[in-house]
């Protein structure tokens, strides 16, 4: 909806959850743009693909690295490296070197944040630094 109200007489309100894709349509190269982004998945009663059901799940993906937590009674979690990994095969999830488990923390941190915005804060995520 953000993009259509850039390009015409509308205005968006201020507790708009989403961006514009009018910068990135003008500068398809810029590096102001989201830097990190939410991916979910709700249940959708009688939707289904054949006797697979997609898991429940929240997901954080940056340009390489990608954090997925599963709404399962395991805590299932996956977390991948597109640099090392691009089909992502091999999930990072327990890594034990230092700077994986860094950046699962961190990724968790953006998750929890991401998914629990709303309005205008949610775009200020783009720049938050995790602690």
């Amino acid at each position: 909806m953000l993009s259509f109200t850039a390009r015409g007489p509308a205005h968006a309100a201020s507790t708009s959850d989403g961006r514009s894709l009018v910068p990135l349509l003008s500068d398809p190269g810029s590096s102001a743009w989201r830097r990190r982004f939410l991916v979910e998945h709700w249940p959708i009663e009688s939707r289904t693909l054949g006797v697979f059901e997609v898991p429940l799940f929240a997901a954080v993906r940056m340009a390489s690295l990608t954090w997925v937590e599963y709404q399962d009674n395991a805590g299932s979690r996956e977390f991948y490296d597109a640099t090392t990994d691009p089909y992502q095969l091999t999930s990072l999830h327990d890594s034990t070197n230092a700077d994986r488990v860094s950046q699962r923390q961190v990724m968790s941190q953006w998750l929890g944040g991401l998914r629990d915005c709303g309005g205008g804060t949610c775009q200020t995520l783009e720049f938050w630094v995790a602690r």
